[in-house]
């Protein structure tokens, strides 16, 4: 895989038959999330700690006397940050720290955030049994080989190792570090992605610390103490400690400053996962365009402008069109998240989805304008979010009642099958059938809740029907959208 993506984004280990996980988000970023690049440079590095006088040498090795690199949020190495003469070669899209923002210079509302903590958005884990509730420790890289001794010298349950080979062995470490009860890791980005999925973690030291700057770094931007551990004891005695005054970043900042078109999906999750963790993403005062314009005049004493940026495909700019187009959803989408965060199913097992309703707030994409009774679902789904912490992993079943639209079709049947999907688990499946003589009717879902599902995470609930004619096209009513069902209530028991 290593030499499957655009030759200008180098990383650690790139070109080789095992790669080092961390520096592997590189090629899980350009498959999973960016298009192509919106500025002009020889070099992306796309995560890692990157920034320093030998790896911008290294970088610029072979490169014409005008060429730049391009960072986004990267990580120096330490407080010296680089010398002025490489420094002007260099274009900074965010960075990793407060500590890396404090060593080049930069401005004060440079956006801070390794790229690490976007994972959530890309990837949701699933339970790995070998390892769920487990204690862990995760070597650094270059003690891959070491592993097993250093995980008995601990006393942890399971070894994780930083060491993949392919996608899939990266999303399967991702299942492993959020299964974990705890996981104290030498490898930074064990740390990070552990934060990233809510895992308790801590830093570990066997003797050898791999670029103490990048942890102090990383810490600053978590508000907590950096401090290394030998033991799983004092990991977890640190981290009870620590965890009350841990702020993950906000992610909006660090996709705006990013070099490289992002996929509007990943735009809307971001916009979502910011505003349940509270980060002002309405009113973050952030603009992209404005910014990077900004940024551009800074650079404009270093150096010749090279002109305008390079244009995205026709692709890319057709999806950006798009969510420019739904910013007043997504806005609209935001405060109904921020009314769910109020849903707690251990105290009120029941909700209904009428408009300014708390249930009314669980709905994301695919629904009607809210209106007194329920919004109708359109295809392909309606969705259904129960947030992380609200009780949902406490019930064994999921129930919904709602009105069912079955109307009448030339054939003279009035039927409809509803598959819905629990996390991408098919949890019910069902054709009904419609007597009532009207083109509704009223339905009840009834569906067991897996337990392998139960984690601390959101509950994805999504709804599907076959498609039928509208009801303008059957002549029943004038409405010409394909609706489906709207639900009226929702239990969990």
């Amino acid at each position: 895989m290593g030499e499957g993506i655009d030759k200008r984004i180098p990383y650690y280990t790139r070109g080789a038959s095992t790669f080092n996980f961390g520096d592997y988000l590189s090629e899980y970023f350009v498959h999973r999330m960016l298009g192509e690049p919106f500025v002009d440079a020889a070099q992306y590095r796309l995560v890692g700690s990157a920034i320093s006088d030998a790896l911008v040498d290294q970088d610029l090795r072979g490169l014409s006397g005008t060429s730049r690199l391009a960072f986004w949020c990267c990580g120096a190495r330490g407080e010296e940050g680089l010398s002025a003469d490489r420094q002007a070669r260099c274009d900074f899209w965010g960075v990793r720290g407060p500590l890396t923002r404090r060593a080049l210079g930069l401005p004060e509302d440079t956006p801070l955030g390794d790229p690490g903590f976007l994972i959530p958005l890309l990837y949701t884990p699933k339970r790995d049994e070998a390892s769920a509730g487990k204690t862990a420790v995760m070597v650094h890289f270059s003690a891959k080989d070491r592993s097993d001794a250093l995980k008995e010298q601990v006393g942890a349950d399971v070894g994780l190792s930083p060491a993949v080979t392919s996608m899939e062995e990266l999303e399967r470490l991702f299942d492993q570090i959020a299964s974990v009860d705890f996981l104290l890791t030498a490898s930074l980005h064990g740390a990070i992605i552990a934060c990233a999925l809510g895992t308790p973690f801590a830093f570990w030291t066997y003797g050898e610390i791999d670029v103490p700057f990048k942890w102090e770094d990383t810490a600053a931007l978590l508000g907590i103490k950096a401090a290394f551990h030998e033991t799983l004891e004092d990991g977890r005695r640190w981290w009870e400690q620590q965890q009350p005054s841990l702020m993950r970043p906000a992610l909006v900042p660090m996709l705006s400053a990013c070099p490289f078109a992002v996929r509007p999906l990943i735009w809307q999750r971001a916009f979502a996962a910011d505003a349940a963790a509270g980060h002002p993403v309405t009113s973050s005062g952030f603009d992209r365009d404005d910014w990077i314009a900004l940024a551009r005049q800074r650079n404009a004493d270093a150096r010749e402008e090279r002109g305008p940026v390079q244009s995205a495909s026709v692709t890319v700019r057709s999806e950006l069109a798009a969510v420019t187009e739904r910013l007043s959803e997504v806005t609209a989408f935001l405060a109904r998240r921020a009314k769910a965060l109020d849903v707690d199913f251990r105290q009120t097992p029941t909700v209904n989805f009428a408009d300014q309703t708390p249930g009314h707030a669980l709905l994301t994409t695919g629904w009607t304008a809210a209106n007194d009774v329920a919004p109708w679902s359109l295809p392909p789904f309606g969705e259904i979010v129960l947030r992380a912490g609200s009780g949902w992993e406490e019930a064994d079943t999921l129930s919904l009642s709602g009105y069912l639209y079955a109307p009448m079709l030339e054939d003279g049947r009035a039927e409809r099958t509803i598959w819905v999907w629990l996390n991408e688990v098919l949890a019910f499946e069902y054709t009904f059938t419609n007597t009532t003589g009207q083109p509704s009717m009223v339905v009840d879902l009834t569906m067991p809740i897996a337990p392998h599902l139960k984690m601390p995470r959101d509950l994805v609930v999504r709804i599907y029907l076959n498609p039928v004619p509208t009801p303008a096209a059957l002549g029943v009513f004038e409405d010409n959208r394909p609706i489906g069902l709207a639900p009226l209530r929702l239990t969990l028991s």
